[in-house]
């Protein structure tokens, strides 16, 4: 047997062995796996990834739905919990909101696992805040196109009232 052989069987050992116990997933993997289940709408798979206590919310409608893009960043982790700094792009009636937040997990029976009552309030208090945003950009959009509109029939309307003159002029000239 070569060298490669050996080394290659050897880790393909080794790999085998921390997936049997249970601890080779980092917490990044999981928040990775977790969110990429999500992002494809497969929520039975998403399950695998959540607390047991988390499981319930699954369902509730309150994670994203439309998740176009997701970029993974720090991880901070001690003995028995981590966040993982997660972005996300989501797209809902053609409005894409870019929402940062933290995935926490949390070590259950050795196994790192997607917190999703922590995390589905730091994605709530994200989305709103990226809503916010959004509309703020909106409202300051809307009040810009109005003073441009504003801006041209006031020069519209000068210039009707300054004909006026003229003809106005013109016509009591004539009537001397």
């Amino acid at each position: 047997m070569s060298r490669t052989s050996i080394w290659t069987r050897v880790a393909s050992l080794a790999l085998l062995f921390a997936v049997s116990c249970g601890t080779s997933d980092s917490p990044e993997d999981v928040a990775r796996g977790f969110w990429e289940t999500m992002r494809v709408g497969d929520r039975e798979q998403a399950a695998t990834f959540v607390t047991d206590s988390s499981l319930r919310l699954l369902d509730d409608g309150m994670l994203p739905d439309r998740i176009e893009k997701i970029l993974f960043g720090e991880v901070l982790r001690n003995e028995s919990a981590a966040v993982v700094r997660t972005s996300m792009l989501t797209r809902t009636d053609d409005i894409d909101l870019n929402i940062v937040f933290h995935t926490h997990l949390v070590l259950q029976q050795g196994d790192w696992r997607v917190d999703l009552v922590a995390t589905q309030q730091e994605v709530s208090r994200s989305t709103f805040a990226a809503g916010m945003k959004f509309f703020g950009e909106a409202v300051g959009r809307g009040i810009e196109e109005f003073g441009q509109v504003l801006e041209q029939g006031a020069a519209e309307v000068s210039d009707a009232i300054r004909d006026a003159i003229d003809e106005l002029g013109k016509a009591e000239g004539e009537a001397l």
